[in-house]
């Protein structure tokens, strides 16, 4: 196929694939195609791993076969995450609705077991041929942990270096393929797409004359493609691998963003995921409106003030750690103006004194990981009214403390000693909600590992109890020493160091 027509067709699918993620945005998506989509998105993320090459990554010589084995032994393993978004989807799909329920109902659970049996068994062959018929060279994850040279040869060195390609594999695959699925494939798409297309036309308005039509198309559907290739290179050397590691930590709480935020904030975008998860997930316009009908007054323009300010606080608390990542990538320090510290300081006042946001472990049979509740701040009881009972004056009080904090923090930090203080500060407490974000995901992880272990063993399923062993094994290794180095590299990277120690 020549050139030309290959770059339309991409250009067409591509379109197709904005298209549905902009009706996917704004729930005007039909249950059906929304499956559909989620399956292309599946497809399409592996395909890009398979572009940023595994066995390049890993053993820094590349094969493209090899690559494609491995990208559909993983593929193969995450076979129970898409059968679970098809239960959900059956429930509210029209056109599929009798064939996904037939499928589900008769064959998936034998097709997640035997696919995961598959994806287990070529793994292990992967790893034994890797040992066995592959130089492993420079740069790669495995010279990294000095493991390298041409193919082993003799019972303990084989030995070794297939347990060794087949634990590599599985932490990738664990760390940083499960969950660019589960994240990009299944739950951020939409809200991603929707992002890559406000800072494209955000570009057009202040360059227009600089982009066509179909050059910022292709912008827009490769907003995250270039990112997952430069992220994934972070793994070749040693100096970028513990970054890597760290990113993916912090990739936790900007994927919230998009699952949780962006929806609460636009009422759109995450209702399929959200329904999973119970009740509590309201978005904030149609809390601050049912508060204000109960309020009276100026508590009624306190409300807003207080909702909006917990909203800021939230976007701040969660993208605080990437911000912090991307200065240590960047090699830069890390300021901020007054007039930002300042607004900062009035948002985690209102979040501290009557919070909107719930930060707890998922409580559903079978998920894991961090919920993001909302709740209203009238009809809840908060920190506040232990001294103040009367919500609506309490909600003033909050309201005008917060802006006078802000305001006392513009004043003050007009001084750099002042502003590098209540920058600490500010910084100090998001690392605080990022030490209980993560002890939140990690508990909530181990616990379902433990519970799918148990489970497994208790139908003789050693194979894959054996698996999942090794998944929780590799879980704790990557939450625990991911944290440590996260918090180790702030502090070194930090010029706030002696302040601390004085402070300590």
């Amino acid at each position: 196929m020549h050139k030309p027509v290959m770059h339309r067709v991409e250009e067409v699918f591509l379109v197709i694939i904005i298209v549905l993620s902009i009706m996917d945005f704004f729930e005007m998506l039909p249950a059906d195609l929304d499956f559909a989509k989620k399956i292309v998105s599946w497809i399409a993320i592996g395909y890009l791993f398979l572009k940023a090459s595994p066995t390049s990554i890993f053993f820094g010589n590349k094969h493209v076969g090899i690559d494609l084995a491995i990208i559909l032994s993983y593929l193969f393993l995450i076979v129970k995450n898409i059968l679970a978004f098809a239960r959900t989807a059956a429930e509210e799909a029209h056109l599929t609705k009798g064939i996904l329920e037939f499928f589900l109902e008769k064959s998936g659970l034998y097709f997640e077991l035997y696919s995961f049996y598959i994806g287990g068994v070529l793994l292990i062959l992967l790893s034994l041929w890797v040992t066995w018929k592959l130089d492993i060279k420079k740069p790669s994850l495995m010279h990294v942990i000095h493991e390298e040279g041409p193919p082993a040869r003799g019972f303990n060195k084989i030995t070794q270096r297939a347990l060794i390609v087949f634990f590599v594999l599985l932490a990738f695959f664990v760390v940083v393929f499960n969950l660019a699925m589960e994240w990009l494939a299944m739950a951020i798409d939409a809200p991603m797409i929707m992002i890559a297309i406000f800072l494209y036309l955000f570009v057009v308005v202040r360059h227009y004359e600089k982009l066509k039509p179909e050059n910022l198309i292709f912008k827009i559907g490769k907003f995250g493609e270039d990112f997952y290739e430069r992220f994934i290179s972070l793994f070749h050397y040693k100096k970028t691998l513990f970054l890597g590691i760290t990113g993916i930590l912090v990739f936790h709480l900007l994927t919230d963003l998009g699952i949780f935020v962006i929806p609460y904030v636009f009422g759109a975008g995450g209702a399929l995921y959200l329904s999973q998860l119970g009740p509590g997930h309201i978005p904030m316009v149609q809390l601050m409106l049912a508060d204000t009908i109960l309020a009276a007054g100026f508590a009624r323009f306190a409300i807003i003030l207080v909702y909006v300010l917990n909203i800021f606080a939230i976007i701040f608390l969660l993208l605080m750690p990437a911000l912090a990542w991307y200065k240590i990538f960047k090699q830069k320090e890390f300021h901020l103006g007054r007039q930002i510290l300042a607004f900062i300081a009035s948002s985690l006042t209102s979040f501290v004194f009557m919070p909107a946001f719930i930060l707890k472990k998922i409580d559903v049979p079978g998920l894991a990981g961090v919920d993001l509740a909302t709740r209203s701040i009238y009809t809840s009881r908060n920190m506040i009214n232990l001294i103040i009972k009367n919500m609506d004056l309490a909600i003033v009080f909050v309201a005008v403390i917060s802006l006078a904090i802000g305001i006392l923090t513009y004043l003050f930090s007009s001084k750099k000693v002042v502003r590098k203080d209540v920058f600490l500060a500010e910084i100090a407490f998001g690392l605080l909600f990022f030490v209980i974000y993560i002890y939140h995901y990690f508990t909530s992880i181990f616990m379902l590992n433990i519970s799918l272990i148990n489970a497994i063993i208790e139908m003789s399923g050693f194979f894959i109890g054996a698996f999942l062993t090794i998944f929780a094994i590799i879980n704790v290794l990557f939450y625990v020493l991911g944290f440590v180095l996260f918090m180790f590299e702030v502090w070194s990277h930090s010029h706030y160091r002696g302040k601390i120690k004085r402070f300590l």
